[in-house]
């Protein structure tokens, strides 16, 4: 008998960080699921062709109330959805295929999905470690400038929203010019000139920076929003020159504007 546990191993760095980040969600938790299958040597149903799964770089992900269960459409078009950050090939469910570049088309396997969703993983070249480097080090320097203006210099980006009234309890009259401008400062300062430019081509430890950054970004947006304060802190996986390895760190990010 084939164990969950032994599904789970022998999988690339992409099935790994996708499980992650898919079960990192609390509307996709993992009780949610009665199985993740990763790895098993076998070929596509009815084909001679070897699966993805023979070498790892599949999931498959079955909901826990069986076929028809609502947590698989919605697992598949969020996986639609962040094919870009996660590296998607195709995603298979309910009968149909998506891919970048046709989109949703009818499934024609012998094997129609419909009690788990298929996904598989582009190939990725293997980066230098120079690139790996370079690609480390942007995004480590976006998440600085973006330190600079949430901790260091608020007042100086944020003053013009900041009017007197006592019924405020944070930025003042203006929270949402205030959080549209720090949107449009992100967009500056990281997603164009870093995120958008390597999230196609960075390691996969990468990809996961660019997540936790997004999605710390998107706290604090929250937070200006709500006129409150708050500190994020996540996981940062620090390229290392002298052993060429990624080891982890903790970033914070604040916001404290009262």
């Amino acid at each position: 008998m084939i164990t969950l546990k032994h599904l789970l191993t022998e999988q690339t760095s992409a099935t790994k960080f996708c499980k992650q980040l898919v079960l990192s969600k609390p509307e996709f938790s993992a009780d949610k699921w009665k199985a993740i299958g990763i790895w098993s040597k076998r070929n596509i149903a009815g084909t001679n062709t070897p699966s993805q799964h023979s070498t790892g770089n599949a999931i498959d992900w079955h909901g826990k109330k069986g076929i028809g269960d609502p947590i698989m459409q919605k697992l598949a078009n969020w996986l639609v959805k962040n094919a870009d950050i996660i590296q998607a090939q195709n995603i298979i469910y309910n009968r149909k295929i998506w891919n970048s570049s046709q989109g949703w088309n009818t499934y024609s396997g012998v094997s129609p999905h419909t009690d788990h969703v298929h996904v598989d993983f582009k190939i990725k070249s293997s980066l230098s470690n120079s690139t790996k480097k370079q690609h480390n080090d942007s995004i480590e320097s976006a998440i600085n400038d973006i330190r600079y203006v949430t901790e260091k210099k608020p007042e100086e980006y944020f003053s013009k929203f900041k009017s007197w009234n006592p019924f405020s309890k944070g930025i003042g009259d203006d929270e949402e010019g205030a959080a549209a401008y720090f949107e449009s400062l992100f967009n500056q300062l990281a997603k164009t000139p870093v995120i958008d430019k390597i999230s196609n081509k960075c390691s996969f430890e990468d990809l996961k920076n660019i997540t936790v950054f997004q999605d710390a970004c998107t706290a604090i947006h929250k937070a200006i929003l709500d006129g409150d304060s708050v500190s994020i802190s996540f996981p940062f996986d620090k390229w290392n020159s002298s052993t060429n390895t990624y080891t982890t760190q903790t970033k914070t990010l604040n916001w404290d504007y009262m």
